[in-house]
């Protein structure tokens, strides 16, 4: 029902627009969907099994199951260099803000010291379907980085 009214509102938000084609309308659908929280457009008991968070219980995920991800964190690096990571970025973006107000910040850019990615080494996954949790450890590196991939971001 969710999928047939968002498809429904895009057309109708572009309806009468002569350059409104197939690839914008595909994009309108992947903003949305990329947008929309898992738990506001899926059907529960549709995506992980109920029991795979139980210790006991030996559960197989089959078929493609798109998930969320909530958070992530690398369990692979010291929580306290991380932390000085996060930190700098604060700092540079309390910085940003405070030269966006100057006129010198024209002039102060080049003092700017070049941000440090986070350090990576074996990212923990917080993953939802929208109503069941799991985490995860990354056994091979996936394409998700600190700092950069969106939480909510849709994985299958």
């Amino acid at each position: 029902e969710w999928v047939r009214k968002t498809y429904r509102s895009i057309i109708e938000a572009h309806k009468g627009e002569p350059d409104f084609t197939i690839v914008k309308y595909r994009q309108g659908v992947e903003d949305v969907i990329g947008s929309t929280p898992l738990r506001d457009m899926t059907v529960p008991g549709t995506g992980l099994p109920d029991r795979i968070n139980h210790d006991k219980a030996n559960v197989f995920i089959s078929g493609p199951v798109v998930v969320e991800l909530v958070h992530m964190t690398d369990i692979g690096v010291s929580a306290f260099r991380l932390e000085r990571v996060r930190q700098e970025h604060e700092h540079m973006i309390l910085l940003d803000r405070i030269t966006q107000t100057s006129q010198a910040s024209q002039e102060v850019h080049w003092l700017r010291p070049k941000l440090e990615k986070y350090p990576r080494k074996r990212l923990k996954l917080f993953l939802t379907d929208g109503f069941v949790e799991l985490q995860a450890v990354e056994l091979e590196k996936l394409p998700f980085e600190l700092g950069v991939t969106p939480m909510g971001c849709k994985v299958r």
